[in-house]
């Protein structure tokens, strides 16, 4: 049974790593699967990944330093994202980037492509909203117990 404290928190890491998990797989015209690349992303992916199912273990078994460790890898992990994902819709990038960009994630889009930006596709624009969202749960959870 997971701790009531730690339910909420719990499955929005547990929603969080299933969208994740998509990019593993692969769905198709959502996300083509990065086991196919063979680069260091896949590594950082994996590594990242590595992390949801210690902390939901950690989470079900009430370790009391477990929203430390979330914080952590939250805040990296947005850092990481924003940094490869957003920073160019608000930074004018090369127009080769763009290309490459957009050959390498070119699916369904949430938000308007404006010429010469770059603009996540749904997928990842989902996942940063799951990202915001989680760590809003968290949030919420650490000021409630503050309390």
């Amino acid at each position: 049974m997971i701790p009531q404290g730690n339910r909420a928190v719990f499955w929005s890491v547990a929603i969080l790593t299933f969208w994740f998990t998509l990019s593993f797989m692969g769905f198709p015209k959502l996300v083509d699967s990065w086991f196919i690349e063979k680069s260091v992303w896949v590594w950082i992916s994996v590594i990242c990944w590595l992390h949801f199912p210690v902390i939901l273990f950690l989470y079900y078994r009430d370790y009391k330093y477990t929203d430390l460790i979330l914080l952590s890898v939250l805040l990296v992990w947005g850092f990481i994202q924003f940094d490869s994902h957003w920073v160019w819709l608000f930074k004018q990038p090369d127009p080769e980037r763009v290309v490459r960009y957009y050959q390498a994630f070119d699916f369904w889009y949430i938000l308007p492509k404006p010429e010469g930006r770059i603009v996540p596709d749904a997928y990842h624009t989902i996942l940063h909203f799951l990202l915001l969202g989680t760590f809003g749960v968290w949030l919420r959870k650490v000021i409630l117990r503050l309390r």
